[in-house]
């Protein structure tokens, strides 16, 4: 019997078995990975939709009912109490119901994740009226989607923004809403962002608003479009909704501010235009007229007749013609006889001269200094005077603080741009940061031109607001001036002193294209004061930053730039690398040098 060897079988080593099983596990790993991250870039595109989706719902809806849904924190079925904290959109509760009902949405869409246990499995949304925002949960952090008052927007959060349900904006009602009528225009966004942002600040009705359809143009082409596109549906407003107690009308950014009058054009030469503002403050009259409240002794009372107080919140930009509210907000604390200087520089054909003027108008404790020609000049509180470019010479006007030059054609050509071949007075003195300002848009001759003594005489010494103090120094109405400014604020007889650090908030950014786009808003102080702050953004690829932007507008014929003081800030970084993480600090610093920071780092 021959026996047979047996073959030893070899098989795998404990190593061996370990180092393939790591294999396998690390290969598993990657695919895992790799699925996930299609997963949540498909989830995170569905949501940009769905947020899309619901923001255009959400602007039907305002078209409808003349503001958003109101956000209401109990999501019990019956229960919706309006309180404007966050809630989570549902087609059966609250506002999203209210969406569902209006036709604005068919349904409201849910989070592609949803159910599960995470607390965002619905979008977030919140709203007071008059904006709104949408939240969602994304892969990376949060995302935002902002409307209304402060514009349309998309920015990606560092932290989570439905953890501060308090208010974004400081109110300070005015002493009496029911008296003011805002002008927007339809056809322009901009200008429904204005009067809305106005309406919120000062606690003034949304019924108080008339929407116009008119060109978006500075000038309107004609007497006759003015009285059909303006004048009458204002007139009409006003009667139909028994609006009897308006004394003030504000028109807005967007509404046009001259009229082509029996001239083919507006310029030195043709003396072709018209006020828009002029001739709303008389509607019985379409020529020239007398202004009855010029010099009088008393607060401003129409007394039920179609005579009405006009400016504008008007400028160089948006963010100008917003800034407006704020900085007279804040003026209303802060600002007052020790806050500042005056400069007079005459008044046309020197009727007064200066050192006259300063005798006139510093009755109150004001300092005023006459003939400020040359040299810088330092926050400047007011000034009034003739045939003087301040504006590329003068530093950091205080918050409240007026300028007005008499010169002609000090609102001609526009209001709305400072890249202008010559400087005009009006849109330098916005970009220059004044609070208030005037003009005419056309020559209107000495006797057409608010006179300094008067106006300051009022607006520092007697307790007149600005639209009070601007038309109790006008002979004229349905002629050639436009005043710009809040017309009901005035200045503190007993300012306090600010000694409150600002409060940053909503800080968000947003890449396009090759730019980086901060935001933030500062309204309160940390105390809950009012606050407008100059803003900058350090940034680079490091903590040690290295480059830094300032939130400036552009004066182009003095090749300069101003900061203004604004409470909602957006600066955009150019030149940035895409895909590249950048670390931030934003630097907010108040008119009384109060300083605070924030930094974050990109995604």
């Amino acid at each position: 019997m021959v026996l047979k060897k047996k073959n030893k079988i070899k098989g795998f080593t404990l190593i061996e078995l370990l180092v393939v099983i790591a294999i396998i596990s690390i290969l598993a790993t990657i695919v895992v990975i790799a699925i996930r991250g299609a997963r949540d870039k498909a989830n995170d595109t569905r949501r940009k939709h769905d947020l899309r989706q619901i923001s255009l719902g959400l602007e039907e809806y305002l078209l409808d009912n003349d503001g958003y849904p109101i956000s209401s924190s109990s999501m019990e079925t019956g229960s919706c109490n309006e309180d404007s904290q966050f809630e989570s959109l549902q087609d059966n509760f609250c506002s999203g119901q209210n969406l569902v009902d209006d036709r604005s949405l068919t349904t409201v869409p849910f989070d592609p994740v949803w159910p599960n246990d995470d607390l965002f499995h619905f979008y977030q949304y919140w709203s007071d009226g008059f904006s709104f925002k949408l939240v969602a949960k994304f892969s990376q952090g949060f995302y935002l989607v902002t409307g209304g008052t402060t514009g349309s927007s998309v920015a990606t959060l560092p932290d989570d923004p439905t953890q501060d349900t308090t208010d974004d904006d400081y109110i300070a009602p005015a002493p009496n809403p029911e008296q003011i009528l805002i002008v927007v225009n339809n056809n322009s966004s901009e200008s429904v962002s204005v009067g809305k942002y106005y309406s919120k600040k000062r606690a003034i009705p949304l019924e108080q608003i008339v929407y116009l359809s008119t060109t978006t143009d500075e000038t309107i082409g004609s007497y006759e479009a003015f009285e059909n596109e303006i004048r009458t549906p204002i007139r009409d407003f006003i009667q139909e909704n028994n609006l009897s107690n308006i004394q003030y009308i504000v028109t807005t950014y967007g509404v046009p501010n001259r009229i082509l009058g029996h001239k083919p054009s507006c310029d030195e030469t043709s003396n072709g235009c018209l006020s828009v503002d002029s001739h709303l403050a008389n509607f019985t009259q379409t020529e020239r007229s007398t202004n009855d409240y010029y010099r009088s002794s008393t607060h401003f009372d129409n007394n039920g007749e179609q005579i009405y107080l006009v400016t504008r919140l008007d400028g160089p930009s948006l963010k100008i013609a917003k800034g407006l509210v704020d900085k007279a907000i804040y003026s209303e604390k802060y600002t007052g006889p020790s806050s500042g200087k005056g400069y007079m520089s005459g008044e046309p054909y020197d009727i007064y001269t200066p050192e006259e003027q300063c005798l006139r108008v510093t009755s109150a404790g004001y300092e005023c200094i006459p003939d400020p020609y040359s040299g810088l000049r330092s926050q400047p509180v007011w000034y009034g005077g003739k045939s003087h470019y301040y504006q590329d010479r003068w530093e950091n006007w205080i918050p409240g603080s007026v300028a007005f030059n008499l010169r002609s054609f000090a609102a001609k050509i526009s209001i709305r741009s400072t890249n202008i071949s010559e400087p005009i007075a009006v849109p330098m003195s916005l970009a220059a940061d004044v609070t208030g300002t005037a003009g005419p848009v056309d020559e209107p001759y000495v006797s057409g031109s608010p006179m300094p003594t008067i106006f300051f005489g009022r607006f520092l010494n007697d307790g007149f607001n600005f639209a009070e103090s601007m038309y109790n120094s006008l002979r004229n109405n349905n002629w050639k001036a436009i005043m710009v400014g809040d017309p009901v604020y005035k200045l503190s007889t007993n300012p306090s002193i600010d000694n409150e650090k600002p409060l940053i908030k909503n800080v968000a950014y947003d890449f396009s294209g090759n730019n980086l786009i901060v935001s933030w808003n500062n309204s309160f102080s940390e105390n809950g004061s009012p606050e407008v702050t100059y803003g900058e953004v350090e940034y680079g690829t490091d903590e040690n930053y290295g480059s830094v932007v300032l939130n400036q507008t552009p004066l182009y014929y003095f090749n300069t730039s101003k900061s203004n003081y604004l409470s909602h800030h957006s600066i955009t970084i150019p030149n940035i690398t895409p895909g590249t993480t950048y670390y931030l600090k934003i630097k907010a610093i108040d008119p009384a040098g109060n300083i605070s920071e924030h930094t974050f780092k990109t995604n």
